[in-house]
């Protein structure tokens, strides 16, 4: 497994970065922004994209990470075979939050990776909700 950030000019990769965190976005429930306005946040270093390959460079997945002043929050997560790469991307992400000296790590997804997280320790706080208007 390969895991790693987008170092250098975020606009070289932005070509096939950008479907992946679209694709993240419509699938998110935390949805606020735009993908333009994520490449501005990762532009101003407010924001960064982790990347996990596996090792014949098939995609595992793609997150945008922000970092607050005590939280790292993944933003979005898209990829597929999430049993296969979360073990290692879980202890990318706390490396980085170790890092980053934060007292905790955010996300809000959809309720089959939140039954995920949990089973990996996370604590899930909020649900989302709807109803259809009949």
């Amino acid at each position: 497994m390969n895991i790693y950030t987008i170092t250098g000019n975020i606009l070289d990769e932005w070509h096939w970065v950008e479907p992946e965190l679209a694709k993240a976005k419509a699938r998110t429930l935390n949805s606020r922004q735009t993908t333009g306005h994520y490449l501005v946040d990762i532009l101003n270093k407010q924001a960064f994209v982790m990347v996990v390959k596996y090792d014949s460079g098939k995609l595992g997945c793609i997150c945008l990470i922000y970092v607050n002043p005590d939280t790292l929050h993944v933003e979005s997560w898209s990829g597929s075979g999430m049993k296969d790469w979360l073990n290692e991307a879980l202890e990318q992400i706390y490396s980085y939050a170790r890092d980053a000296n934060v007292k905790y790590i955010t996300s809000k997804s959809r309720p089959g990776a939140a039954k995920v997280l949990k089973r990996a320790g996370w604590k899930i706080q909020d649900y989302y909700m709807r109803a259809e208007v009949i």
